[in-house]
Formats: structure tokens, C-alpha cells, sequence
């Protein structure tokens, strides 16, 4: 029986200097790409948009787009037909304004529109107005610049507190206090023990749903995605590793396999009681040839358990999404040579 348990012990260490396997076992059971009912649907372009960089968000029928256009402002404003109705945002160095590499929260609730510079590790709030006749009125509303870590992704998670991902060994997700920047603390963990120089490759999409105290984090390198709750103690609910990663770590560096190793996701947004993970679905390789900004092919829903709902595959690879709940629409960037189209995809 001792030479059992040592021949397992040998082979388990010879895996693990090369990963090849999956690790989706969790509350919501084994889950992988075949376990989503899929549908096909097409997209329609509605409007162009001259910009360096696209994402985009909805709110009372309004297309937001973050642009970092520098000629008409970083935030364009759009109906849903493709008419701009104003901009807002400066690139810049003073109070108000903001370098390349902006990341964005939007709160529709608050009605809220949130800039983030990781360059000047500042955030500024702006609330917006809408009526009827479309007209908008923006301003800014809060500031806060005393963010004191590298922060890739920020995210409200209360009135006293953020939520980030960034570069941090202490754990996955940082919390730290709003009035001075200072960290309250580290939580959870990315399903890899090694110890490694930088963590680069966990960075990604990072989604709050306020409602429900729920936080979703899913990076753009893996096939992972997962759940936290964040009431009383962040506490990881649930996580799926989708596709199997196949890598290699050599002297605390994560080395892909850039034939098997497949990409993670772009972008995440919550609706209703759902939520909706942009896939790219294609190895590394593919990843490397094309512009990052090209985008990706499915969208991935889930309830909140972490159950699979469906797979949208679009016909059209798109790098930032929204949905119009009431038009049961979806509306995506999608990557041109000069530019990006708004397409429209009716589900």
C-alpha cells in the first residue's frame, strides 16, 4: 500500500512542471464549453466611430463610449441610432483630466460614469442626467487620487470602499478604503501555487453587482472565471475553469503553450440576474496574430450560482458589449481599419 501512495506521489510531481488540466469542480459542478446550450446570431452595424480604443454601456437608451478620443473627450455619448448627443473626459494632467490606459465603471443605477487612470493612479466620478429629448448633462462629481498600489481594475463595492484586481501577491483582489487609498486587505486566490515574479497574466475584467454584494472576476489569459461574495467577508462562492490552460512555469515566469493554451475573457457585464463574460475561445497563437482590439466570438451567460445558461455566438468579433434588457439586444465595438463599428445583435 506504501509503494501505491509513493508511486502517485511521484507521478503527481512529474505533472506539475507541465499543466494540462482542468479545474471547474465546484458548487455549480463540472463545467466546460459543452455545457452551455448555444445559439447563433448576427450583427448589424448601426454607426461608426473614429477612436483609438472602444468600449461601450447603456443606460436610459444611451450608447456610452469610451473612446480616448483626445479631439472630442475620452466618453462619447450616442443614442441608440447613432446620433452624438455630447462628450466628456480630457486627456491631460490636470484635475479633471487623464492619460492613455483608462478604465471605466459604470453604475446605472447611480447613474454614475467612472474614469480610471492607472498612470496617475486617479478615479473621477461623474454623475449624469438624461431626459426624454435626449438632452445629457454631465459633471464631474468625486475625485479620488490617492490610490497608493498598481490598480489594473477598480470597481465600487460601497460608499466607503473599492474593489480592485491589480499586481498583488497578497491575493487576487484588493480592497482598500476610499477617504485615503490605504488597503484593508487581500482575498482569494488564482488556482495556481507556484510562486511567481509579477502577475501579469491574472489581470482582467473585474464587475460588482451592488444588489446582490457579488463580485466577478474573469482574466483575459485564462478560461477562468469566478464568483465572490462580498458582504460581511469576501468569500469566494463559486469558480469554473472552462478550458484546460497548458503552460509551463519556468523560473517564476508562466510560459503558455501558444498551440493548446486557449484565451480567456474580455469583458464582463451583470444583467438582471445574469452574467455575461465576452469569450475570445482561440489559442494563444491566434491571439498573438491578430490586433487585441479584433475581439472575440461568444458570449458566455451564467446566473449567479455559476450555473451555464447559454453561448452567443456572433458573427461578428466584438471587444466591449451592452445589453438593452428591453430590446433584449446587444450591442458591441467591433474592430475596422480605421476605427470601430457599433453593431447591433437582436437575441
Amino acid at each position: 500500500m506504501k509503494n501505491y501512495f509513493v508511486i502517485v506521489f511521484v507521478v503527481f510531481f512529474m505533472m506539475s512542471c507541465r499543466h494540462e488540466d482542468p479545474s471547474g469542480k465546484n458548487e455549480a459542478g463540472n463545467v466546460n464549453l459543452d455545457s452551455f446550450h448555444s445559439k447563433n446570431i448576427q450583427g448589424e452595424t448601426v454607426f461608426e466611430i473614429i477612436a483609438k480604443y472602444c468600449s461601450i454601456d447603456i443606460s436610459d437608451s444611451l450608447l456610452f463610449v469610451n473612446t480616448l478620443n483626445k479631439s472630442t473627450g475620452i466618453v462619447e455619448v450616442y443614442t441608440l441610432e447613432g446620433k452624438q448627443i455630447t462628450s466628456f473626459g480630457r486627456i491631460g494632467k490636470g484635475p479633471d483630466e487623464f492619460l492613455n490606459g483608462i478604465k471605466m465603471e459604470f453604475d446605472n443605477k447611480r447613474k454614475t460614469y467612472s474614469l480610471y487612470d492607472p498612470n496617475l493612479r486617479k478615479l473621477i466620478e461623474f454623475k449624469y442626467i438624461s431626459d426624454l429629448e435626449n438632452k445629457v448633462a454631465v459633471i464631474p462629481f468625486r475625485t479620488y487620487d490617492n490610490i497608493n498600489q498598481d490598480v489594473s481594475r477598480i470597481c465600487n463595492l460601497n460608499e466607503t470602499q473599492f474593489i480592485t484586481i491589480g499586481f498583488f501577491r497578497e491575493g487576487l483582489l484588493g480592497l482598500f478604503l476610499k477617504k485615503d487609498g490605504k488597503p484593508i486587505g487581500y482575498y482569494g486566490n488564482f488556482p495556481i501555487t507556484a510562486e511567481l515574479k509579477e502577475y501579469n497574466d491574472f489581470q482582467g475584467s473585474l464587475v460588482v453587482n451592488l444588489a446582490k454584494n457579488l463580485v466577478f472576476y474573469a482574466p483575459y489569459s485564462w478560461g477562468y472565471i469566478s464568483c465572490y461574495s462580498a458582504g460581511k467577508e469576501i468569500k469566494k462562492q463559486w469558480e469554473h475553469m472552462l478550458t484546460d490552460p497548458v503552460y509551463e512555469i519556468i523560473k517564476g515566469e508562466i510560459i503558455f503553450d501558444n498551440e493548446k493554451h486557449t484565451m480567456g475573457f474580455f469583458d464582463l457585464k451583470v444583467v438582471g440576474n445574469h452574467l455575461y463574460a465576452l469569450h475570445y475561445g482561440y489559442n494563444k497563437n491566434k491571439y498573438m496574430n491578430l490586433n487585441i482590439l479584433q475581439g472575440a466570438e461568444s458570449i458566455l451567460v451564467f446566473d449567479f450560482s455559476g450555473t451555464p445558461v447559454i453561448k452567443y455566438t456572433l458573427d461578428t468579433p466584438i471587444m466591449s458589449f451592452c445589453i438593452d434588457k428591453e430590446e433584449n439586444t446587444i450591442y458591441g465595438v467591433a474592430m475596422q481599419e480605421e476605427g470601430f463599428n457599433v453593431v447591433k445583435f437582436d437575441l
